[in-house]
C-alpha cells in the first residue's frame, strides 16, 4: 500500500471542532514527561526530610526560597535543594542555577 505523497501521521485520539487534534504518541510522551518530574520531585521531598532529619540540613530563608521559585519556575522542594547546596546564600544559589 502506498502513501500517495501524504506524510504519515500516527493515530488521532481525538478530534476536535476547532480542527485540532492530539497524537497519541505526543500525549503518551507528554505524560511520561509531566509523571518524570513528579517523581523527581517527590525524591527531591523525601531527601530534603532525610537531610533535615539528619541535622545536615543548612538553614535556608523562606523568602530565598519563594524568590527563587518565582525567578526560576521551581518547585519548593528543588528551590530548597538548592539553596542548600550554596550553604544558604541566594547569591551562590542564583549563580549553581545559571551556571547549570
Amino acid at each position: 500500500m502506498t502513501s500517495l505523497g501524504r506524510k504519515p501521521v500516527g493515530e488521532v485520539i481525538v478530534d476536535f471542532l476547532d480542527g485540532g487534534s492530539y497524537l497519541k504518541h505526543k500525549l503518551e510522551l507528554h505524560v511520561l514527561s509531566i509523571e518524570e518530574r513528579r517523581i523527581r520531585t517527590e525524591q527531591a521531598e523525601k531527601e530534603s526530610v532525610v537531610a533535615g532529619a539528619e541535622g545536615r540540613a543548612e538553614p535556608v530563608k523562606e523568602e530565598d526560597v519563594k524568590r527563587l521559585m518565582d525567578e526560576f519556575s521551581l518547585s519548593k522542594a528543588d528551590a530548597t535543594r538548592v539553596l542548600r547546596e550554596a550553604g544558604g546564600k541566594l547569591d551562590d544559589a542564583i549563580w549553581q542555577l545559571i551556571d547549570g
